[in-house]
């Protein structure tokens, strides 16, 4: 893969910033960054994207809890309704609609790559079969899904590690499932 000049110095000027916050990356990944290659940990989330999250949203989430961070990021449902509308929904207007592209793309960028992302969406397209838009609010749930796992990385000193994350799953899912029975 060939980049161009532009996009070279961009990643230059970025490296400081994702090395203090190496928490999508893993160690492999910082080893090979001055090739400006993107990230293979946190599927979805190249170097562009991760100075956006970080940039945007990591000084929220020293303040505020993860409910008021996703809301911050545009990614819980509001409204603009001042109760005269005939039921028109918009993006409510305290949001970062940067923070809110970058979660949205890294999440249908995520779906080609990922197994979980991609069953994860498969379900809510499902759930959300009579919605207007399903695949719009699927990958808004599965936005708001990858936002909570940044948001506890960041908030904690823990780095993504894909075979903790998967092995915590299906330990839930034994659980779940043991319950029912």
């Amino acid at each position: 893969m060939k980049i161009d000049a532009a996009v070279q110095c961009h990643w230059l000027l970025l490296l400081p910033l994702l090395s203090t916050a190496g928490f999508l990356f893993s160690n492999e990944e910082r080893n090979c960054s001055s090739k400006g290659e993107p990230s293979r940990g946190f599927s979805g989330i190249g170097v562009i994207t991760a100075g956006v999250i970080i940039g945007e949203l990591l000084p929220v989430a020293r303040l505020a809890d993860e409910g008021q961070c996703a809301t911050y990021a545009g990614l819980t449902p509001l409204s603009r309704q001042t109760g005269k509308g005939e039921n028109r929904r918009r993006i409510a207007r305290g949001v970062n609609k940067r923070v809110l592209h970058a979660l949205y793309t890294s999440a249908v960028a995520s779906i080609g790559s990922s197994a979980m992302d991609r069953a994860y969406f498969e379900k809510k397209v499902r759930d959300y079969s009579g919605h207007p838009k399903p695949t719009v609010a699927a990958f808004i749930a599965l936005a708001r899904k990858r936002h909570q796992v940044i948001y506890r990385l960041m908030t904690t000193n823990e780095r993504y590690d894909k075979e903790k994350l998967i092995s915590s799953h299906l330990a839930r899912l034994d659980q779940a499932r043991l319950a029912a029975a």
